[in-house]
């Protein structure tokens, strides 16, 4: 399973980078991205907890000749390895996950923080046509969406004036997929295991790779 884990994080990234220029559809390729990631977590996890539990794993029901061979491999070593190996890993494990709810934590906080303030400014300054859609008076072409509950989207008069009604309406489609999509909150979970694991490929490629994807993702949906 480590060693699983260990190959996903190296050699997926410059795959998936191949992959992503071909023509397959950028949600394809957003679903790969997110695979590997969620691979690599379930993978180093899962090892985590069998050496932590190595009599009775979790796994044992699934995937039962893999344990017998396990457990034919600690029985062949000396006691004080297999112990150092469960204690090792129960260090690694509780250190990952102090780190993943501790920066996790502060990001959503600060997201939070910054969502509340802008949402805030944006009712006084913005008008409504009763839509999700707040219109702000101001002659650069912008849209943008703003993550939260409910979730909207910010343009300006500018946008309106620049563009025909169709091409307006595929803009607000773009931000509308980014909401319904939940891609806020992807792009900000890849941020956080980035920073968890800053020296690991996969996660340290990861928030760029995405944050493109799912631009291309909307862009598909619009």
């Amino acid at each position: 399973l480590l060693l699983g884990a260990a190959l996903i994080t190296v050699a997926a990234p410059p795959m998936l980078r191949r992959v992503g220029a071909t023509s397959l559809p950028p949600g394809m390729v957003l679903a790969a991205w997110l695979g590997s990631l969620a691979g690599a977590l379930f993978f180093g996890a899962s090892a985590a907890i069998i050496l932590i539990w190595p009599d009775h794993a979790p796994a044992e029901t699934a995937v039962e000749a893999l344990v017998r061979c396990l457990a034919a491999v600690s029985h062949a070593v000396q006691p004080w390895i297999t112990e150092a190996l469960a204690g090792a890993g129960a260090v690694v494990l509780s250190a990952v996950v102090a780190r993943v709810v501790i920066l996790g934590r502060r990001h959503a906080r600060a997201q939070a923080r910054l969502l509340d303030y802008h949402r805030e400014v944006v009712c006084i300054v913005a008008r409504s046509r009763g839509d999700d859609v707040m219109w702000l008076e101001h002659p650069m072409p912008m849209a943008y969406s703003v993550a939260g509950r409910p979730g909207f989207v910010v343009a300006t008069d500018g946008l309106s004036q620049c563009l025909s009604s169709g091409e307006r309406d595929a803009v607000l489609a773009h931000e509308r997929a980014h909401l319904r999509g939940s891609h806020h909150r992807i792009v900000g979970a890849c941020d956080v295991l980035a920073a968890v694991f800053p020296a690991v490929p996969l996660f340290a490629a990861a928030p760029s790779a995405v944050k493109t994807l799912v631009e291309l993702t909307a862009d598909q949906h619009a």
